[in-house]
């Protein structure tokens, strides 16, 4: 990935947050910046989220605690 690539990414995307986190507008997905010691953008990773619905019935058990919830697929 050239220094191009990740200037026109970074355009494309705006500002960081503090985390070094951008979401995508209208999107669950989010671009986190991997940052050299300089704090210039060495990098980008990309996780992308998705809503999956009619699938409430296998964790409807776990839903009724107060603690944070991670899942995997």
């Amino acid at each position: 990935v050239s220094e191009q690539d990740l200037e026109f990414a970074q355009n494309a995307i705006g500002e960081f947050g503090g985390d070094n986190r951008a979401g995508i507008e209208g999107t669950l997905h989010r671009i986190s910046a991997i940052r050299s010691r300089k704090g210039l953008i060495v990098g980008l990773t990309c996780r992308i989220g998705r809503s999956v619905t009619g699938h409430v019935d296998m964790v409807r058990d776990l839903l009724q605690y107060k603690e944070s919830i991670l899942f995997l697929g």
